[in-house]
């Protein structure tokens, strides 16, 4: 298997993962790779997701708590409520872990980035209604410089080279039929 970016088939430290049994490079692991299981099994569930990004959001946000403006329990309701796909290109969380794709700082990223509508530059708060979710490439893209409805005419196009990418994965993923 490929990646969007890169050949990660051929990282020389990987590791399998118990649950899955993908065989996905040490990067794929918490815990600097002492983990069994990689981190798209580890966070399977989408309110465990949740938690998660919640600490992130706030941890980011201490210096402007003015800017949260949604409790954590309806932050965690209303993540665990949305389909589990980027709002702009709809990639879906297995064609993420399918493709592959790594941030910029080299780690997979499993949860979904919390995209407000309404950038935070122009005054958006971290609200329902102002909420979306967002692959990493498209809330990376969108930041501050474009409209939701520009986000999704870039994430249409986008979509198209993820399904080329994915294409070529599944053309070149070996059957796992057993002997005809």
């Amino acid at each position: 298997m490929g990646s969007a970016l890169g050949n990660l088939d051929t990282v020389r430290f990987s590791k399998v993962c118990s649950s899955c049994r993908d065989s996905l490079p040490v990067a794929y692991f918490r815990q600097r790779g002492r983990a069994k299981l990689c981190a798209w099994c580890e966070y399977d569930s989408p309110r465990l997701r949740a938690e998660r990004r919640w600490v992130d959001i706030r941890r980011r946000n201490r210096e402007h708590p003015d800017t949260l403006a949604i409790s954590k329990e309806d932050f965690v309701s209303w993540y665990a409520s949305q389909p589990d796909q980027c709002s702009y290109c709809g990639l879906t969380r297995t064609e993420k872990k399918t493709l592959r794709v790594l941030n910029r700082s080299g780690r997979c990223y499993v949860s979904w980035d919390i995209d407000r509508l309404q950038p935070g530059a122009r005054g958006g708060k971290y609200e329902q209604g102002n909420l979306a979710l967002a692959c990493w490439c498209c809330n990376y893209w969108k930041s501050d410089r474009y409209t939701p409805d520009q986000a999704r005419v870039e994430g249409q196009a986008r979509r198209r080279v993820w399904d080329a990418q994915l294409a070529l994965i599944n053309r070149r993923r070996p059957s796992r039929r057993g002997p005809a």
